[in-house]
């Protein structure tokens, strides 16, 4: 049993003292957490704030509501005129006719746009440099994203068409104004081959469709820094013209995240008099040859200029990481386990998104307490796994920072680094299926420890007084409990195969046995 206050040695150490050679299948990388956390964000709360915002509900609040109902009417007449009107050709979309442009440019972006930011506090909107056009650049990227406002400033500052998620359509009145313009849609869920051939069309086009108006980044975040840019508006090698836009960080009203819903959003921006923001058209950014063969270069080049002149960060987040922020949500656990850097997951250690959404949840259901981290407790409570030593080890090599419980991050490390390669590994699997239940079978015992001591708690308590006695047992064990239905006393191949797949973190622990420690070791 650990004794309390003994720090947990990493497995190379372990088996340094063993004079043994440590096995190539594990080594676990380790990776220095995120400084930055793009998706968190909240209102610092001060008597003051509380204050101006009880008064403005009371006062601003009653008279902007029925005013903005008053804009809001008027621009979804038109825009259904609009939408009603329009001719939509081969290709499924739409180029507007030029009284249609007046009505959608003119009318309803610079007049009743401008109204409506005025109603939400925008009183002095100030622009510096000079937008270009289409024939200067085919596509405006439009950063950093971190506000439900930044539609409405683009509309008044940015127009054109837009590339836009289908879930938008049941945004209110953003809906009705993205259907009475040239937007192309985005559906996640099939296939976007069909948006990439009318965003190469509209770009490479001789034709006077407006400029494509991208959020590059794809999500919202909370503009102290620039997450990933996504790559569609970089593949057709054509200049582009960044513009940013600065709102007030501190205190920083207009600003959504997972900690403030929409609702919220807009009632502190309702009751707060004026919100200064900045239009920055930036230079045309036209690529070079290297770059346009190579469209993430394109877009890290172009990031980074534009993080120069907001003299910002870029960080390794993208999409995937607030999307992770929200799985983690609804799973129970805290939102700082969805902040993993997806670019380094992604680049460094090849784990998709799909991969590691699937982690998340099997993390959370080690994670009994769900506090975001996993402690030696929590591992050995849901693996059962009768042998304190191994657990040990397989818990040191994972916890990199040496502190006594894991975190998501080094969860999703560890499992690239260490469980991944047993996992994906099939003559392994063979093999430790023949050495453990195949061989148990022949000699009806199964294989015994090769500790003489149960595994404990670090409470000093046994984690189950009933655990079996033969390895072989304790598989049978896990799979009767995992709804894995086992013909007769053993389990075939097929049976241990779908147990160390729902649980490849079981391959770790047997590599560990003697029959199989030298599985894998340099110089085999």
């Amino acid at each position: 049993h650990k004794p309390q206050g003994v720090q947990l040695l990493s497995f190379a150490v372990l088996f340094e003292d063993r004079a043994m050679p440590v096995p190539k299948h594990r080594r676990v990388r380790q990776l220095p957490e995120p400084e930055l956390q793009p998706f968190y964000f909240r209102v610092q709360w001060t008597a003051l704030r509380y204050f101006q915002v009880a008064l403005g509900v009371l006062i601003l609040v009653p008279i902007r509501v029925v005013l903005l109902l008053v804009v809001s009417m008027v621009t979804v007449l038109l825009t259904n005129l609009v939408t009603w009107t329009l001719t939509y050709g081969p290709h499924g979309y739409a180029m507007q006719k030029p009284w249609q442009r007046f009505v959608t440019r003119t009318v309803i972006g610079q007049w009743l746009g401008r109204t409506f930011l005025w109603l939400f506090g925008f009183l002095w909107i100030d622009t510096h440099g000079r937008r270009a056009s289409f024939r200067e650049a085919q596509v405006t990227l439009i950063c950093p994203h971190s506000s439900i406002f930044d539609c409405f400033i683009v509309g008044v500052y940015a127009q054109g068409g837009y590339l836009s998620l289908k879930e938008n359509l049941n945004l209110p009145l953003i809906g009705s104004l993205l259907c009475a313009s040239e937007t192309i849609w985005v559906d996640e869920k099939k296939n976007k081959d069909g948006v990439q051939q009318e965003l190469c069309r509209r770009v490479s086009s001789n034709e006077s469709w407006q400029p494509m108006v991208i959020f590059p980044e794809g999500t919202v975040h909370s503009a102290r820094s620039l997450v990933e840019f996504r790559l569609g508006a970089f593949k057709y090698g054509v200049p582009v013209q960044p513009v940013y836009l600065r709102l007030p960080v501190d205190p920083g009203w207009t600003i959504w995240s997972y900690h403030h819903s929409m609702f919220a959003v807009v009632l502190h921006t309702l009751s707060v008099l004026y919100h200064p923001i900045d239009v920055h058209y930036l230079p045309v950014y036209s690529p070079s040859d290297e770059e346009k063969a190579n469209p993430q270069l394109f877009s890290s080049n172009v990031r980074a200029k534009i993080a120069e002149r907001m003299q910002v960060e870029v960080s390794d987040h993208g999409r995937p990481d607030m999307d992770l922020t929200g799985l983690a949500l609804k799973l129970g656990l805290p939102y700082s386990a969805g902040n993993l850097e997806y670019g380094i997951m992604r680049d460094q250690l090849q784990l998709n998104y799909q991969t590691l959404k699937t982690l998340m949840k099997r993390f959370a259901t080690f994670d009994t307490n769900k506090d975001g981290f996993l402690t030696l407790d929590d591992l050995t409570v849901r693996l059962k796994w009768p042998l304190e030593e191994d657990a040990t080890q397989f818990f040191a090599l994972c916890d990199t920072a040496r502190r006594g419980k894991i975190t998501f991050r080094e969860y999703c490390i560890a499992y690239a680094d260490l469980i991944r390669p047993y996992e994906s590994d099939e003559d392994f699997i063979n093999l430790a299926y023949d050495k453990v239940l195949r061989s148990s079978e022949k000699s009806g015992s199964g294989v015994a420890p090769h500790s003489a001591q149960p595994l404990h708690n670090t409470n000093g308590s046994h984690v189950s007084s009933g655990a079996p006695a033969s390895l072989a047992g304790v598989l049978m064990s896990a799979m009767s409990k995992a709804g894995i239905t086992v013909n007769g006393t053993t389990a075939s191949y097929g049976n241990f195969k779908q147990l160390v797949t729902a649980q490849p973190e079981l391959l770790v622990l047997l590599s560990f046995l003697p029959e199989l420690s030298s599985y894998g070791t340099d110089g085999d």
